[in-house]
């Protein structure tokens, strides 16, 4: 069960990215999306970049992975997409250690999935 809703939560994060534009800092980059006098990196778009593959391998190995794995995969992917993207995105946050609040979260999700695949047992 903890597992269908992970997956469903990855679900509602990569339709969020389609639906929903998030520009980041100012960029040259002809991919940039047009602002008005300035162009913007795609957050949104770098985000689908790297989780839409990642849902079609989770999805079509979903029944090879035992109960709590696909979770772990689901929060180590979010946890890194956002983690990456937040690189490029502006932001006003202080910083604590170098990192602004959101890659501690993506960080902290990473962590937490991988603390998953460690603690889980393996399928026999």
């Amino acid at each position: 069960m903890v597992d269908v809703l992970a997956v469903a939560g990855l679900l509602i994060i990569v339709g969020y990215n389609v639906i929903i534009r998030d520009l980041g800092e100012t960029t040259s980059l002809w991919w940039g999306w047009d602002g008005g006098e300035y162009r913007y990196h795609p957050l949104n778009v770098y985000r689908l970049v790297m989780l839409v593959p990642f849902s079609i391998w989770l999805l079509r190995r979903w029944r090879q992975l035992t109960p709590g794995h696909v979770s772990g995969w689901v929060f180590i992917s979010v946890g890194m997409a956002y983690t990456l993207s937040s690189f490029l995105d502006f932001s006003t946050n202080d910083l604590v250690a170098g990192l602004t609040t959101e890659q501690w979260l993506g960080l902290a999700l990473i962590v937490a999935g991988w603390g998953l695949q460690l603690l889980l047992p393996k399928k026999l």
